[in-house]
């Protein structure tokens, strides 16, 4: 693919960066995309010669649910096993960014425990849970609620009687 003259396209139209998606293909040809995409990402990123900055690149696929293909070819989409988590890890350190991978479908590898993102990607935090884990957060105050015929802190005039008695 020519990615200089996409970069700038995209550049030249407001966008600052992009992850690059590749949708599901033979694994190896997939991976060959993303190391492709990250080669061509290492020459002056961000610069305006250069355009947008490509960020690690977002795998869709092969590892979907064969109930919601959508424009995915069946003949590609596969059960993610160890083969693949080797592939995977096989790929250059920052070329892979996101990798899409079906709630119901089981990997045979464990799911990471310590990544925010795996906690997001799944419906957000958990109960009582505030924040990353790894860093400390002071303790969550409640608002206020204004008093009647005080000032409201999110008036755009500065704030005014709340209530709606003439004076």
């Amino acid at each position: 693919m020519a990615w200089a003259p996409w970069r700038r396209w995209l550049a030249a139209n407001g966008v600052t960066s992009v992850a690059p998606t590749f949708i599901t293909g033979p694994l190896d040809k997939m991976l060959a995309q993303v190391e492709d995409a990250h080669r061509h990402a290492g020459a002056s990123p961000g610069s305006a010669q250069a355009g947008a900055r490509l960020l690690g690149a977002h795998l869709e696929g092969p590892f979907i649910s064969p109930d919601r293909l959508g424009a995915h070819r069946a003949q590609w989409r596969r059960d993610p096993d160890s083969k693949h988590l080797v592939a995977l890890a096989g790929v250059t350190p920052g070329a892979l960014g996101i990798v899409t991978l079906a709630p119901r479908q089981r990997p045979a590898w464990p799911p990471p425990t310590r990544t925010r993102r795996a906690r997001h990607r799944r419906g957000g935090r958990r109960r009582g849970e505030q924040g990353r884990p790894d860093r400390e957060h002071p303790p969550v105050r409640r608002r206020r609620r204004p008093r009647a015929g005080g000032r409201h802190p999110h008036r755009g005039d500065g704030g005014g009687r709340t209530d709606q008695r003439r004076v």
